[in-house]
């Protein structure tokens, strides 16, 4: 007798737009084979949502769906959500190789931009052959700026330039 491979997802509710994502999703897998049902058979309050993802009990899901947002320094990323004592370490993903990465990314050496570059690549790399996270897709959003808008800066190492309080609209 053949076991049937079920996998459990665990989602949160959502908008019409989600509802359909979702689903979409869980028809698509079935068209490959894979049995995914909804973790306790519906998708979950945003707040029980994230108690489940966050805890760090058993987990009794396989997979689930979530959004993040991007830090505009690109090596911070790694300590946000694979650090294992990062509260968006939704995964749980731990090792003792990405400890290493991601420490040597945050080290002194780091200072070094070559250095900082070399070690984020690896870094890259070996998340590539974990792929403990697959992005579903990237969403940028664009922000329109009038010539009347002053002290404002695109460049986010340009923090004199970003303080909200400091953001002013001219004649």
């Amino acid at each position: 007798m053949v076991k049937k491979l079920v996998l459990t997802m665990l989602d949160q509710k959502g908008s019409e737009s989600n509802v359909a994502a979702r689903a979409n999703y869980i028809q698509l897998w079935k068209k490959v084979g894979l049995n995914v049902k909804l973790y306790s058979g519906k998708a979950l309050e945003y707040n029980n949502y994230l108690d489940v993802l966050s805890s760090n009990k058993k987990h009794n899901f396989d997979l689930w769906i979530s959004v993040w947002s991007l830090p505009p320094e690109p090596t911070s990323y790694p300590s946000y959500i694979s650090a294992p004592t990062s509260e968006l370490n939704y995964g749980h993903f731990t090792s003792k190789e990405n400890d290493k990465l991601v420490a040597q990314m945050n080290s002194q050496k780091a200072f070094n931009t070559k250095y900082r570059i070399q070690q984020m690549h690896k870094w890259q790399q070996y998340m590539q052959k974990e792929a403990y996270v697959v992005p579903l897709y990237y969403q940028y959003d664009l922000e329109t700026v009038g010539k009347n808008v002053k002290n404002i800066s695109a460049d986010a190492t340009d923090v004199k330039y970003n303080l909200w309080d400091q953001v002013a609209l001219t004649k």
